[in-house]
């Protein structure tokens, strides 16, 4: 049976795939805008157009989701313009009043919430290695911001409804952010955890569907860790395949592959490998790009908005308690510094080394943006990025 190579991606494929799409933006690929906020506009008059059947649920939507996204852009536009200390807060409150439309638009009924509450609370600690947030779970009257955007970007990792609140420590989360996990590693004297995806393909063979991302020339041990970690891996090498497997807990084996007829492999490279079952022997339908893309998530996959597009790693890091998304961890992060600011803003200098303020600064200066597009990319189920301008 040959094996097809699928050569053109749909609906935000390998990373923000829908079952279904009711905005139907664009063809199905990735969105080019100049200006987020504009856009924003137009998703929301494309939802109220696409759900609403009165004029009163139209008039009654109108109101409170572009109010919703008035206060977003003024909070987001005032934190760019304001010191470093008055920013978090102002940030926070934007990430807030857009995950509410977010929020909104995500639901299958189409019926407008009524009520919201943050759905998180900080512990302050006198260092920030102590310090930690909790996510409150209960759905019973106002919705909790905060746990519906973890259902929203980590599904596989949020705790179910009214299972009681999680506490995670805000420091190890934000390991896992990947626009300053260089920083974060130097100050910390951490090794690195991401492994960068340096090339992907989607193959189909019979009704089996496989992603393959091509992870380069890897040390032994950096793939055993990946191995570890959950993944699907293997290796390429004088002319053979490898696949990986893990005994008695930790011990990884090599075996050969001698079934396996992967085009297009490069001699000494690893690669990481997911795979669904489809329906029928075809080319994917929306549904199972989005079963993949799924698949891919839970085994744990980073991303990060550059000049050029996205930029895809997978990470070595066995510990789940870190594994959290970007988005996840900028919305957890941004609501911890701002309640630092909001209350206790003469401990705010004290709470970190000086080294840990270039991190919170670094942090500051590059992620406020990348939770913008990358939230408006998840509820498109479509890559976004900024056109004309270094990101």
């Amino acid at each position: 049976m040959s094996i097809i190579q699928i050569r053109k991606y749909l609906n935000g494929f390998p990373l923000f795939s829908m079952d279904y799409n009711k905005l139907k933006i664009g063809s199905g690929e990735k969105i080019i805008i100049s200006d987020i906020w504009a856009f924003w506009d137009y998703i929301l008059k494309r939802y109220i157009e696409k759900t609403t059947k009165t004029t009163t649920d139209k008039l009654r939507k109108e109101k409170v989701l572009f109010s919703f996204l008035e206060q977003a852009r003024n909070f987001y536009e005032s934190a760019e313009n304001s010191p470093v200390k008055s920013q978090p807060l102002l940030y926070y409150y934007a990430f807030l009043n857009l995950s509410k439309i977010a929020i909104n638009i995500s639901r299958s009924d189409n019926v407008l919430f009524k009520g919201y509450i943050h759905g998180i609370s900080e512990d302050y600690q006198s260092e920030f290695s102590k310090s930690s947030v909790t996510i409150k779970t209960s759905n019973n009257g106002d919705i909790q911001v905060a746990h519906e955007m973890l259902r929203l970007f980590d599904l596989s990792k949020a705790p179910p409804y009214n299972n009681g609140p999680k506490k995670l420590n805000i420091r190890d989360i934000l390991s896992h952010c990947i626009g300053i996990h260089r920083s974060y590693s130097e100050i910390y004297k951490k090794p690195e955890f991401f492994i960068k995806i340096i090339d992907h393909t989607l193959f189909r063979k019979g009704k089996i569907l496989y992603f393959r991302g091509d992870l380069g020339c890897l040390n032994e041990t950096d793939a055993e860790n990946l191995v570890k970690s959950g993944y699907n891996i293997i290796k390429f090498k004088d002319g053979i395949c490898h696949s990986s497997s893990l005994q008695n807990g930790s011990n990884i084996h090599w075996s050969l592959d001698t079934g396996a007829t992967y085009p297009g492999l490069k001699d000494g490279h690893y690669y990481y490998i997911c795979s669904i079952t489809m329906r029928y022997s075809k080319d994917p339908t929306q549904s199972e790009y989005y079963n993949l893309s799924k698949e891919i998530r839970k085994d744990g996959v980073w991303y990060y908005i550059g000049s050029d597009g996205y930029t895809i790693y997978i990470s070595k890091c066995m510990d789940p308690s870190f594994r959290y998304s970007q988005e996840s961890i900028i919305y957890m992060m941004m609501f911890y510094l701002g309640s630092i600011t909001r209350y206790r803003p003469h401990l705010f200098d004290s709470l970190f080394s000086n080294k840990e303020q270039w991190l919170v600064s670094e942090f500051l200066k590059t992620q406020p943006k990348q939770y913008l597009y990358l939230l408006t990319a998840q509820i498109l189920g479509q890559q976004v990025t900024k056109a004309y301008a270094m990101f």
